[in-house]
């Protein structure tokens, strides 16, 4: 997560793909407009089977806070579709900090300064030595020069302590569960451990290997898993003959 002013627009980006088919015809161009106000509207062509992102339209003379965005598509026939309106918060200056908070309990609510180009790295910062063994959710948002929040998002992981499975590590986190293009482990060791960790598949099939890993105290690792599809997979940690098995969901 970069510490930038940006736009979020419905929690997510808006894909845009010429090709999909309205009424059997191509899409050749979008428009959209801010707050129910056409005067804002911008038009932009689009080539065929060609994607498209609008996490880059200029919200500059919006002002801090919430608004509207109506986007609309047109065909090769020059017919518009029915026009889409989403809701989105524009930040007013560069983000001050970060907070989150743990199984939508905002009691456990923490919050964390931020410089300016900062990276927050959460599978680093984020404690979760409180937290007892099994699945958890996580909300984060961030705080903006003029105290307006981002919208929350909110991810599972799993957490799993005191590891009789698997000595030598007593804490485990697996972020997010479920997955979209990449899982996160984190490892909290005693001394030097070195771990072989595989991503199983659901038959037991080895898709992702690491042959050696050698862990001391908090170690993190990443996983690319944009190219496999989505089910059910295993994260499998093993050490001798110690073995320890986290299933996860890979989601598209």
């Amino acid at each position: 997560m970069k510490n930038t002013d940006h736009l979020r627009i419905a929690g997510a980006l808006i894909f845009l793909t010429a090709g999909l088919n309205l009424c059997a015809q191509t899409i050749n161009a979008y428009r959209y407009w801010f707050d129910d106000d056409v005067a804002t509207m911008v038009t932009t062509t689009v080539a065929d089977a060609q994607p498209y992102t609008l996490n880059d339209v200029d919200a500059a003379a919006l002002s801090a806070g919430y608004h509207r965005v109506t986007l609309q598509f047109k065909d090769s026939d020059d017919a518009w579709g029915v026009p889409v309106t989403s809701l989105f918060y524009r930040n007013s200056g560069s983000l001050v900090a970060y907070q989150y908070w743990y199984d939508d309990d905002v009691s456990t609510l923490m919050e964390t300064t931020v410089g300016p180009a900062n990276l927050i790295d959460i599978a680093t910062l984020v404690d979760a030595s409180a937290l007892l063994n099994g699945p958890h959710t996580i909300t984060l948002r961030t705080k903006d020069q003029q105290n307006g929040f981002s919208v929350p998002i909110t991810y599972g992981f799993d957490v799993v302590t005191g590891i009789a499975e698997l000595r030598g590590v007593h804490r485990v986190v697996l972020f997010p569960n479920p997955a979209l293009q990449q899982i996160t482990l984190r490892v909290d060791a005693s001394g030097s451990q070195d771990l072989r960790v595989a991503v199983l598949d659901a038959t037991g099939r080895v898709v992702r290997e690491e042959e050696k890993w050698n862990v001391s105290g908090m170690a993190i690792r990443f996983w690319d898993l944009s190219d496999l599809a989505s089910g059910s997979y295993v994260m499998h940690i093993s050490k001798g003959e110690d073995q320890l098995a986290l299933p996860f969901v890979k989601h598209q």
